[in-house]
């Protein structure tokens, strides 16, 4: 792999360690009140203290619409970040199919958006199986979700698809279907 493999914008490893795997973390922010941490994927060259974040920004309680971020050359033990928990390890020559699905999956709750793109790279193979279900067996509700009609939370991976597009489910509670379009459900009139 040469140098001119890498795309420069998501990694700050030198041409040498381009053969070495990534380690993938979802990192938590520090807690803020009440608030649910804000959760972000890590990718992290072996033995390196640099790394490349994806995560999203903004939302309903910053005034801003949700947008994907991806940041490199990040610290890995950055004060904002309280801990991590390691996910698994993916090849290098993987970093674009990660990049294509945090771009792919539609930007939302943060703890939500790292789920499903979770879900994406273990349809790629790139992480075990039941990977995305175990971190959403994990998630925090989400704040922005008050509608009166739902006492859910977010969509389950089988809900929604990694792109966004709409899988209607039967709502026990509501006794009629709905769907998770990215950002609020939708119901079946």
């Amino acid at each position: 792999m040469t140098n001119t493999d890498l795309d420069p914008e998501l990694t700050c490893v030198p041409a040498a360690m381009a053969s070495q795997a990534l380690e993938l973390y979802v990192a938590f922010g520090q807690r803020r009140g009440q608030d649910p941490l804000h959760w972000i994927l890590l990718a992290v060259p072996e033995n390196s203290d640099r790394c490349t974040y994806y995560h999203v920004i903004g939302g309903p309680t910053q005034g801003i619409n949700y947008q994907v971020q991806i940041q490199s050359n990040k610290r890995v033990n950055s004060n904002g970040i309280s801990t991590s928990e390691y996910v698994g390890t993916i090849a290098q020559s993987d970093i674009n199919k990660l990049k294509a699905s945090a771009q792919r999956v539609a930007p939302q709750f943060c703890q939500s958006w790292v789920v499903r793109v979770l879900e994406d790279i273990e349809g790629k193979g790139m992480v075990a199986q039941g990977t995305a279900s175990s971190w959403y067996s994990r998630m925090e509700p989400n704040p922005n979700m008050q509608s009166a009609q739902s006492t859910s939370t977010d969509p389950t991976p089988a809900e929604t698809s990694a792109n966004g597009a709409s899988n209607w489910v039967w709502d026990e509670n509501a006794q009629r279907n709905r769907y998770w379009n990215g950002a609020e459900w939708i119901w079946e009139q």
